[in-house]
């Protein structure tokens, strides 16, 4: 059984984790109370700030605008408003970049569910978001500094959370 927020946020007080893994035991604590979308709203704001970026920033990560627009498109606004409490307002304006065009091409982007895997390869081969991918270091896209500073900085938020 995975630790509480409060048993997370308690440890990494004493200095029980560095940075990788108190960001991991904090994802992995939160996943289990948000799944598929449910949950998000019954999170207080400061740990819907922390999980939506999350998620958006590693989808981005591991395969782009077109993996996060297809994967957790209902997390897109969600995470561009926590990347502006993050400070991030270029981040947040690139998110919504790949809004608008989520919304023009919802219609022709492939299925995610069993069986889709070829349309999906071919899709990830040449798409509307692609360009959205350039230049992520230089609009300062990665933010996991900028995350945790900001927990630590709402602990009691975390810790009164669950």
């Amino acid at each position: 059984m995975r630790m509480s927020v409060s048993a997370i946020i308690a440890k990494d007080e004493a200095g029980g984790y560095s940075d990788a893994e108190f960001d991991d035991a904090l994802w992995l604590a939160l996943c289990d109370r948000v799944q598929c979308g449910d949950g998000l709203e019954t999170l207080p704001a400061a740990l819907r700030t922390y999980y939506t970026s999350r998620y958006v920033e590693w989808e981005v990560g591991n395969g782009g605008f077109a993996q996060a627009v297809l994967n957790v498109p209902e997390y897109l606004e969600p995470a561009a408003q926590a990347f502006e409490v993050l400070g991030k307002v270029k981040v947040a304006k690139r998110i919504r970049e790949a809004i608008a065009i989520y919304q023009d091409e919802i219609a022709s982007l492939p299925a995610v569910r069993p069986g889709s895997e070829p349309a999906i390869s071919e899709y990830f081969q040449d798409n509307a978001f692609n360009h959205l991918d350039e230049g992520l270091e230089e609009i300062g896209f990665w933010s996991d500094a900028e995350r945790l500073a900001f927990v630590r900085l709402h602990r009691r938020e975390f810790k009164d959370a669950v």
